[in-house]
């Protein structure tokens, strides 16, 4: 089998959509960035994925945001969302580190 019949198999067993993630505040410095864009694993049979597998993948690519991701909200449109919400492929999600003021 070769190289491209592998990945083409990979990519049929573990489907992915494509996510765009706003970084803010702490987050944003520390990735270095204010938005990624991410291949998420997504449920084969619906195309779509969670905000907690969301959340993973970018810890797996910004291991630096790990601990924030942790204590984070997510969002999406103008609402905050739970971790088990639906996230379809080309979909804007924002990740909103804790914030203090006075």
């Amino acid at each position: 089998m070769s190289a491209v019949d592998l990945a083409a198999q990979s990519q049929a067993s573990n489907p992915t959509i494509t996510v765009q993630v706003r970084l803010f505040a702490a987050a944003a410095q520390l990735a270095g960035t204010s938005s990624v864009q991410l291949r998420a694993l997504c449920r084969p049979e619906a195309s779509i994925t969670d905000i907690d597998q969301i959340g993973r993948q970018l810890c797996n690519e910004f291991p630096q945001l790990r601990g924030i991701v942790q204590q984070s909200r997510w969002a999406v449109g103008n609402e905050f969302v739970s971790a088990q919400y639906p996230v379809q492929s080309e979909q804007t999600v924002a990740l909103i580190p804790p914030v203090s003021g006075g």
